[in-house]
């Protein structure tokens, strides 16, 4: 391996015309890298976008190849694979590009790479796939680092998608409904509705429960002949299915170890060096977490250099606006598309994209703005160069906020549609239920400040950046929630902060004149916002994975559970030492994985001792709802549970937390939360029959059921749905509240509510759903007609729903006086001040079921303590 060699000689013996000169920024990355860290086995590099990590990657993949090495560079796609090809052989050194099936890369140019003759160039697939023909390097060098997680996910997990494998999907959540009916997400995905409690993770008791159900399905299913990514995908997860996680949605099933093991596959074990190159690396410790690698070092680069931006960015935030596309946003986007037709459209998921796609395209039109062409970014990426290639068009991009570079007149305006919290189902999980997982918030800030350098590649590029989810501005409110953002990306943000005072036309008139190349007001205010901020350290913590990657590649890759058993040990004590109890108990439920399978092996103790664990682990964790619904399945697999499924009576209480920490997760506690408080509050005392039907569905959500506003013909009214452990039940809600000339229910609103109630039965009795069908009126009686069809309907009066509010916002004005986004133990104490005034589980069934037909407040909050 090059020790000390002068990157600096080396640039000129290249002679490359264009790249002549080394940046302050590269030279001291070079000499730092020369001096003491060319023998590091995991080394990562972070310089800012623009910043020329490619040169500084390609100069030391030119030095290990003047010492006889073989030197490989991997990139996100084939686009950055032929950009990287470019650039070498701008720079003068020899490079060969390998691209598709192992088959067709010629012969001539493998055999130069072995030789050390060139360096090879291609995408992470062309090396890690199921059968590589490319040999193994010596110095491997992998460009956007992150983006080779993607690259892992089709090596090492399987998904089973509702849109993709509809038949298969059905098929299995049918059968684990019907095996686990305690679990929310299977029943929603029955119904194919949005699912309030999110990803879930099945429990392994469940898991191996059902394992040879599950194989028996795929096996037989009829995707598997037609699919072939899904066929070679099953069969390498297959004989895993003890191992693996399952991961589950209403949109799919996810099956993948929680860390992947790399380490044990000979194209990541074999090079005396692997090279990461990213302009957000992060915390290193989260990437080898992220990839499964051994513990990487990041080679020091002065702060200065590591927080610059290249060229000029405008942000725009949206101040509080939960449509697609919000008016005052839309302004921006169609004036900035005036200047230059074209814009990229940053989602968390491909599901958001599509979605986005479906909504932006047609708004486009009535804009008399060019709506097409409007691409949706595959996994292989060509549309990138077609996009950069046209005059107009719209790019629509999902679960990847990097890999894309977009300089001068390829693009001005980005559009970060939704907010990256969490890109998969696993994430997802995380993000849901393992609220102290640091390393969650930092992903989401490196997603942020990956998005923000797509149009920023050199000194004298500039675009607009429009942060068009609401939860961006709660989330930058938060000084907390910056860890991690260099300190130019904060003036920025503060600048954007400062812009949402302006009026619209100001707003876009700002724009407008950055996009007409008219800096000066913005140099000014930039200027400004630097010099305010107070100095910036970016501790990204103290958590460490070593333990955890190192407990997964024993349990997944080599089976050695005992060895998993104490790696997950380690893990959680450590956990516990800096305060994690989430993030605690899931490396304990990990732990008593481990035991549990080393049980199944026939070690009577490890049993045993599995089932202690998990208990430990569920009381650990038992603030969120996923670890309070293990105890479901562990009294399952201790056959425990008689057949009549006894309904736990905390089990609304958990789900209740769980929302309201939802709830101060998206708005924070300061201004927002209160506006969203006095509205809700406006709409449960409005006479507008829309509005008073949309604040129904929010407290029902806000009280942990699934609330939709299904539209039948004319009638509009709202539906909860709760799955409350063992306990399942729907209120159908008829709201009759507008002001008319009528003094009495009459037996039109008593015939919708009974419409409505016939047809949630009809969906859901079979089910198990206890079904109560109500009208909600501030009418005090029923008309003759309305009485004698009354029948089972119960009318409940709307000042008793403003009295169940009234209840419910004191509870969460208590919650939030205590909570805090960073520290479990407020979580937890918030959590504990409001359990106690909660009703048990079924209380809303049993009230209506308390009354003859007119339920008031009294009746209504019967169950709820003072």
């Amino acid at each position: 391996m090059p020790g000390d060699i002068d990157y600096v000689r080396l640039l000129r013996e290249l002679s490359s015309a264009t790249f002549n000169v080394l940046r302050p920024a590269q030279r001291a990355a070079l000499e730092r890298y020369a001096a003491d860290h060319s023998a590091k086995p995991d080394l990562a590099i972070e310089l800012p976008t623009g910043a020329g990590k490619s040169l500084i990657a390609l100069l030391i993949c030119e030095a290990w190849r003047r010492e006889g090495k073989t030197v490989a560079v991997l990139t996100g796609n084939k686009t950055l694979a032929r950009q990287m090809e470019h650039e070498g052989q701008q720079l003068g050194v020899p490079v060969v590009r390998f691209e598709g099936a192992g088959d067709t890369i010629p012969l001539p140019d493998r055999r130069l790479y072995r030789r050390a003759q060139a360096i090879a160039v291609m995408n992470y697939w062309v090396m890690f796939n199921q059968n590589p023909v490319v040999d193994s390097a010596d110095l491997l060098v992998v460009d956007d680092a992150h983006l080779a997680e993607g690259a892992l996910d089709s090596l090492y997990s399987v998904e089973i998608d509702r849109h993709a494998q509809p038949a298969l999907f059905q098929a299995l959540v049918r059968d684990l409904a019907q095996a686990f009916p305690d679990y929310a997400t299977f029943q929603d995905a029955l119904t194919d509705t949005s699912s309030r409690t999110g990803t879930e993770l099945l429990s392994f008791l469940d898991q191996s429960a059902f394992v040879d159900r599950f194989r028996a399905i795929v096996d037989s299913a009829a995707e598997l002949q037609t699919d072939i990514d899904l066929r070679y995908r099953w069969g390498r997860v297959r004989e895993r299915l003890h191992e693996v996680n399952i991961y589950c949605s209403t949109r799919s099933l996810w099956l993948r170890p929680y860390i992947y093991p790399l380490q044990d596959n000979p194209r990541y074990a074999d090079p005396e060096q692997r090279l990461y190159l990213s302009a957000t690396i992060g915390d290193p410790s989260d990437l080898a977490r992220r990839l499964g690698t051994k513990p990487i070092v990041t080679l020091p680069i002065d702060a200065g250099q590591a927080a610059e931006t290249y060229g000029r960015r405008l942000l725009v935030l949206n101040p509080d606006d939960a449509a697609d596309v919000p008016v005052r946003l839309a302004n921006v986007i169609a004036a900035a598309l005036r200047i230059q037709p074209k814009s990229v459209w940053l989602c968390a998921s491909k599901q958001d994209a599509e979605g986005y796609r479906n909504t932006i395209v047609p708004w486009l039109g009535t804009m008399n703005l060019p709506a097409g062409p409007a691409w949706l970014l595959s996994s292989l990426g060509d549309e990138i160069e077609q996009f950069k290639a046209a005059p107009a068009g719209h790019l629509f991009v999902g679960g990847r906020f990097d890999g894309m570079d977009f300089s001068a007149d390829q693009c001005r305006l980005v559009v970060l549609a939704t907010q990256p919290r969490a890109i998969n189902p696993q994430e997802e999980f995380a993000a849901d239920y393992l609220r102290d997982a640091g390393f969650m918030m930092q992903r989401l800030n490196q997603r942020i400040v990956q998005a923000l350098g797509r149009c920023n590649r050199a000194a004298d590029d500039f675009g607009v950046y429009i942060l068009a989810d609401r939860r961006f501005g709660a989330h930058f409110g938060q000084e907390s929630r910056r860890r991690g953002l260099p300190a130019n990306v904060q003036a920025e943000i503060d600048l954007a902060e400062n812009d949402t005072l302006l009026d619209d036309n100001a707003l876009v008139a700002r724009v407008t004149a950055f996009l007409n190349r008219d800096f000066q007001d913005f140099d000014r205010d930039l200027t400004q916002a630097a010099a305010a901020l107070p100095q910036v350290v970016n501790d990204v913590g103290r958590d460490d994975s070593i333990a955890e990657v190192t407990g997964w590649l024993e349990l997944h890759s080599r089976q050695d559970y005992r060895s998993a058993e104490e790696s997950f040990r380690q893990r959680q004590e450590a956990c516990s030492t800096l305060g994690m109890r989430e993030l605690g108990a899931f490396a304990q439920w990990c732990e008593a994985k481990a035991a549990f399978l080393e049980g199944r092996r026939g070690d009577t103790s490890a049993a045993v001792r599995s089932l202690d664990i998990l208990q430990h682990a569920i009381a650990r964790g038992g603030v969120s709802s996923w670890f309070n619904r293990l105890r479901s399945s562990l009294l399952r697999h201790q056959q425990q549970a008689p057949a009549a499924r006894p309904v736990n009576p905390d089990d609304f209480r958990v789900v209740v937390v769980q929302s309201f920490d939802d709830r101060l997760e998206q708005l924070g506690i300061g201004p927002r939360f209160e506006k969203w408080r006095a509205r809700l509050t406006a709409g449960l005392t409005s006479r507008s029959h829309d509005q008073y039907a949309e604040a129904l569905q929010i407290l029902g959500t806000l009280l942990g059921f699934s609330a939709t506003r299904p539209s039948y013909g004319a009638a509009t009214d709202c539906r909860w749905r709760g799955v409350f452990g063992n306990h399942r039940e729907v209120v159908t809600w008829e709201a009759k509240i507008e002001h008319q000339d009528s003094s009495a229910v009459d037996a039109h609103a008593v015939g919708q509510a009974h419409n409505q109630a016939s047809r949630a039965w009809t969906e859901l009795n079979s089910q198990g759903y206890a079904i109560r069908g109500v009208i909600v009126t501030h009418l005090e009686q029923l008309d003759p007609a309305g009485a004698a069809s009354i029948g089972v309907i119960k009318v409940v009066r709307q000042d008793a729903v403003t009295a169940l509010w009234t209840r419910v916002n004191e509870l969460l004005g208590v919650y939030a006086s205590t909570w805090s986004a960073e520290v479990p133990e407020a979580r937890l104490a918030a959590a504990e001040s409001v359990s106690a005034y909660l009703p048990a589980t079924g209380w809303l069934i049993r009230a209506l079921d308390a009354t003859a037909i007119f339920a008031d407040g009294e009746t209504l909050l019967r169950e709820w303590p003072r």
